[in-house]
């Protein structure tokens, strides 16, 4: 078993994150980056993603303590609820400030999933299907990260991970929640097995994942025209915000 601040953080899903990045960048200019521009620019998602689960096990105690996750860190008692959200911020912390330096398009990227995962732990887990997209859109991010961290659009192959990942994270968020109807009860969450029923939400994550497979048939399809329409606009409003 993995020390006990190791599986706080989940260290695991910072290591799947680095990789994914990693893989946008080469994707994104086709080549490997120096090395050394390859670790300093995973830091900042590397810590924010630690936080990320530290704050989550913080507001997520109660429910873990009713489904008896002795495997976490904070039911077991290895840590205090003060020491999870300390390092938790510790790590927002050091990730936004580290990725300023990374350039502007990476620090907003960070300051935003920053807020949003912080955000998803306090309240917004408890938003029926909301929180489920939250959770997927940090899952698909990394490959968005990786091209920005270069200071480059993300290409047409970066884009389709994306929303592939994106799709196919929302359909495994789906799926979880049919397995933890009755730690999210506790804890007052309203997910969407509690609204259709388990066997429908089985369903639409079954659909889900089928439209997630179907979409890797991007580069046998003629779709680069409607791609840079695409991106020629979501250039244009994103430089409007900057």
């Amino acid at each position: 078993m993995l020390p006990p601040l190791l599986r706080l953080v989940r260290i695991e899903n910072s290591l799947l994150v680095s990789i994914a990045i990693i893989a946008g960048q080469i994707m994104s200019i086709g080549k490997i980056p120096d090395l050394f521009f390859i670790l300093f620019s995973i830091i900042p998602p590397f810590l924010e993603t630690m936080g990320a689960f530290a704050a989550n096990d913080y507001f997520d105690i109660e429910t873990d303590g009713t489904l008896n996750r002795t495997d976490r860190p904070l039911v077991s008692g290895e840590f205090s609820k003060a020491f999870a959200i300390k390092f938790a911020i510790l790590c927002y912390a050091i990730a936004i400030v580290s990725s300023w330096f990374v350039n502007s398009l990476a620090f907003i990227t960070i300051v935003v999933f920053a807020l949003i995962s912080f955000s998803y732990s306090f309240k917004v887990k408890r938003v029926q299907v909301i929180g489920s997209i939250f959770v997927a859109s940090a899952m698909a991010v990394p490959f968005i990260y990786g091209s920005f961290s270069l200071n480059v659009w993300p290409p047409a192959s970066v884009i389709v991970a994306t929303i592939i990942l994106l799709i196919l994270g929302i359909a495994r968020e789906f799926v979880l929640t049919t397995r933890d109807i009755r730690g999210d009860k506790a804890a007052g969450i309203k997910t969407l097995p509690m609204i259709i029923g388990p066997r429908k939400t089985l369903w639409v994550a079954a659909i889900l994942f089928w439209i997630g497979m179907a979409l890797t048939l991007y580069p046998f399809l003629k779709l680069e025209k409607f791609y840079y329409k695409l991106r020629y606009w979501c250039r244009w409003c994103f430089s409007c915000f900057i």
